[in-house]
């Protein structure tokens, strides 16, 4: 004699087969909005990688001391001061918090080595210097507040960022 089937026992999901790589199936009801622009999102490394590569850098305007210190320096820094190159624009790299604490890390490690050796200037600073890099730009990064890194393979400097 055949009858219906027996009821079968359905297998819930476990917790561990959906990851927060899932984006539509966030772990948690958290979400973190970009403090830029305000998009939303569930997950802090979805964040951050949309703030690295949405809003990388942004432009120092005319009257900022940030840009009058980078130009002072930069105009001085050449032998003939009126043979030096027109700067055009002054963008200042929003670095995410593991970088600056990889660097950080970093600046200790040498803070420390120097301090050890009797150096004082590097053991004051960790031997940072401001350099200043000039280098192909394709896309209009840093115009009209365009704070977006492009993905153009010969736009140096948003490779540059991207690193």
């Amino acid at each position: 004699i055949l009858g219906p089937d027996p009821p079968r026992k359905r297998r819930s999901a476990s917790r561990s087969e959906f990851t927060d790589s899932n984006p539509i199936l966030p772990l948690s009801n958290e979400i973190i909005p970009c403090p830029t622009c305000g998009e939303i999102f569930h997950n802090p490394n979805l964040l951050e990688l949309h703030q690295s590569t949405k809003h990388a850098v942004s432009e120092l305007c005319d009257g900022d001391s940030g840009k009058n210190v980078v130009w002072i320096i930069f105009k001085t820094g050449w032998v003939e001061y009126d043979r030096s190159p027109n700067i055009h624009r002054i963008l200042k790299i929003h670095n995410s918090p593991k970088i600056l604490a990889r660097f950080e890390e970093y600046r200790e490690t040498v803070k420390a080595k120097a301090a050890r050796a009797g150096d004082e200037r590097c053991a004051a600073d960790g031997n940072e210097l401001l350099r200043f890099h000039c280098t192909t730009l394709v896309c209009n990064l840093g115009q009209n507040g365009n704070s977006s890194i492009c993905n153009n393979h010969y736009c140096s400097a948003c490779g540059i960022i991207r690193f």
